[in-house]
């Protein structure tokens, strides 16, 4: 997210367009029916013209005010709206990721396959602030950034690396190492 700020505030007119991705793994739950979808991201709006995906078929893209206040809304592919509501009209449904209530706003058009073969339409993208901060399970920060000093203030160290916990292995005891004698090869 860093980045992204420095790329948009200082790049300017050099790139056409950037928009961050916060990505995560987890089903996607409507009603009796659960799917995992190959790509969850949480973006900007930005996104889908960095990723030339053109207009909507229904509904609308979040916008950046749903960035700003982490928003649960979500637009999904087709893939994913074929998967869990059938033929009807996903817009207006409520999806939960996570645990995490969103509504569904909008439906990409449709891509196809990517050059690997992977399913492009089998996608969900929410604000980023939702992801990373309700749904991959980040700490909620009392303010969410809106500038690049905020977000230096909400990014230490200890949340990008957090304490390993209990050792997996813990260290023998005496008695233990007499029981057990441990060969050293050379």
């Amino acid at each position: 997210i860093e980045d992204f700020e420095v790329v948009a505030a200082e790049c300017g007119e050099l790139v056409a367009g950037v928009a961050p991705v916060v990505s995560t793994r987890t089903q996607v739950v409507h009603g009796n029916r659960n799917w995992i979808p190959t790509y969850l991201y949480g973006t900007t709006p930005g996104y889908v013209d960095v990723r030339e995906w053109g207009d909507l078929d229904e509904g609308q893209m979040f916008t950046d005010a749903d960035v700003r206040r982490g928003a649960q809304v979500c637009v999904i592919g087709r893939t994913l709206a074929t998967a869990l509501f059938d033929d009807r009209s996903p817009l207006g449904g409520i999806v939960r990721l996570n645990q995490q209530p969103f509504k569904v706003i909008g439906v990409l058009a449709s891509k196809g396959a990517n050059m690997m073969g992977t399913d492009q339409d089998d996608i969900l993208l929410a604000p980023w602030t939702s992801i990373k901060y309700r749904v991959a399970g980040r700490s909620v920060p009392t303010v969410i950034a809106t500038d690049p000093s905020t977000a230096a203030k909400m990014n230490t160290l200890s949340q990008r690396y957090p304490s390993l916990g209990p050792l997996l292995y813990p260290t023998p005891s005496p008695a233990q190492l007499v029981n057990n004698p441990r060969v050293d090869r050379i």
